[in-house]
């Protein structure tokens, strides 16, 4: 596999996806507990997916965080 498979698949070959772009949307309900972006990212880093979804907007928090165990961004790209 590529390096960029290695990274959005564990070594079982199994990927677990944390979707955090609902808000995106506008839907109020899907905001709570998301409000503050940037301690949401943090927490899902430190809680250990194998990928976080996030919006083009949403993204540089996670490519932000420094070192190679972060998880993998999978980028929502259909809202162009």
């Amino acid at each position: 596999m590529n390096p960029r498979l290695n990274r959005l698949f564990a070594a079982d070959g199994r990927c677990f996806d944390v979707a955090v772009d609902h808000g995106f949307f506008g839907e109020g309900s899907f905001l709570a507990g998301i409000e503050d972006m940037e301690r949401t990212v943090a927490t899902l880093v430190e809680a250990g997916p194998d990928a976080i979804q996030l919006s083009p907007g949403q993204a540089s928090l996670l490519q932000g965080v420094p070192g190679p165990g972060k998880p993998a961004l999978v980028l929502r790209t259909d809202e162009y």
